[in-house]
């Protein structure tokens, strides 16, 4: 097997190979241009069956459009559920969404304290739309219906919406608009362009406006993202599978090696009530980003160690007893003090990988003092450019290639 956390500027990027010739890429790191070229030199190679985005963070996401828009390919895409609702969720007419935002525009934001290790992109969603916030996971469970037993299989992103159904609470039978799919492009490209402006317009003011325009730059940005990465999946028909985030309920997929942790395969053809409103749209693309409801995966081969790949997830409620010691896992949230308690839930030593860019503030002691090795892209503090780690097994074990250990001081 074969292991390779790519030497991305920022972020997450991690390639694995097995033995039988399964080969994934989760994440691809902040950007768009370097990770095309980072990936075909460290892996030799211009595809993958699985490209994985675990959530719509920059730093995890800007990479795999760029893997996308570079021609290299993938069988299938593999994504969060709110990803399709947030599209499915689009207005009509993005004027509506324009006088949405436009009622938010943060007024003042002076008062706000900002601490340095905090997330950015947090922040900003919680000034600019702070009910979205107060809006807890039991209370988004209780505005959808049950998922319906249809095809799971993975396929294209205009098959997903052509199969999607619309049920009304009066009637047994479902329904399926003939025009949703045309709808929902004509939607998708119209937000497209509003949200290319609209990020392109807080660029440039950022000096003479500075902190509300860095709040609504990251929030255009991150929802110009999801609308693009949707656009090259349907222009390509990329075979889509989304999971849905729900830990207790999640199990195997039959046929792949890599097992979701975190989430459950999500049905394409499922009932729900959708409503087409500024509102639904921005809040299921606020969903996207959280950091933990990142999708957690775990690369499980027979007789040999295996790979857990922990996004920026806090790994609450996730049930981890399939790792094993000397096991590679990837230190979610670039080894963030904001995941500290992950740490503590391994008692047996295991392989630690994190990718990261310069920072004062990370890794945090509990990395530093986990059991196990550790190794960083790139370490605190560190005379040494940024490397990639690679690891390799020899007789069921990981061995690093031409791989510096952890000297983070």
């Amino acid at each position: 097997m074969k292991f390779v956390a790519l030497p991305v500027s920022q972020g997450d990027a991690f390639y694995a190979e097995t033995d039988e010739g399964f080969r994934v890429l989760v994440d691809g790191g902040r950007s768009r241009h370097a990770l095309p070229n980072l990936f075909q030199k460290y892996t030799r190679s211009d595809w993958v069956h699985v490209l994985v985005c675990t959530h719509n963070d920059a730093d995890h996401a800007e990479g795999v459009i760029g893997f996308l828009e570079a021609g290299l390919r993938c069988d299938e895409l593999w994504l969060p559920a709110t990803w399709l609702d947030a599209i499915l969720s689009l207005p009509q007419h993005a004027s509506e969404t324009m006088k949405f935002i436009m009622e938010h525009l943060p007024r003042s934001i002076s008062s706000v304290e900002f601490r340095p290790e905090d997330d950015s992109q947090e922040v900003a969603w919680r000034i600019v739309f702070p009910e979205f916030q107060e809006m807890s996971p039991l209370h988004r469970r209780e505005v959808e219906l049950p998922d319906y037993e249809g095809n799971q299989e993975a396929m294209s992103f205009s098959a997903a919406v052509s199969k999607r159904r619309v049920v009304f609470v009066e009637q047994s039978e479902s329904l399926v608009s003939s025009d949703l799919l045309a709808e929902t492009i004509d939607a998708l490209d119209e937000h497209l362009d509003l949200f290319n402006y609209l990020s392109f317009s807080t660029a440039l003011l950022w000096r003479t406006w500075p902190r509300p325009n860095r709040m609504m730059h990251v929030i255009f940005r991150d929802t110009r993202r999801l609308l693009k990465l949707a656009r090259l999946a349907l222009d390509l028909g990329i075979p889509l599978r989304c999971f849905q985030h729900d830990p207790q309920h999640a199990s195997p997929l039959p046929g792949y090696p890599l097992h979701p942790l975190s989430a459950k395969v999500q049905a394409y053809v499922r009932p729900v009530i959708q409503r087409r409103t500024p509102e639904n749209f921005l809040y299921r693309a606020f969903l996207t980003t959280v950091n933990t409801e990142s999708l957690v995966f775990y690369l499980n081969i027979d007789d040999h160690p295996g790979v857990l790949f922990t996004a920026d997830s806090d790994l609450k409620n996730i049930n981890l007893q399939c790792v094993h010691s000397g096991d590679i896992v990837t230190a979610p949230h670039h080894g963030s003090a904001s995941n500290r308690s992950v740490y503590g839930r391994f008692s047996q030593p295991v392989i630690w990988v994190r990718s990261d860019s310069c920072s004062r503030y990370r890794p945090c002691n509990e990395y530093l003092s986990a059991l196990g090795r550790r190794f960083c892209t790139l370490c605190r503090n560190s005379r040494y450019q940024k490397q990639a780690v690679q690891l390799y097994t020899r007789q069921r074990r990981w061995n690093p290639y031409r791989t510096r250990c952890c000297h983070c001081r």
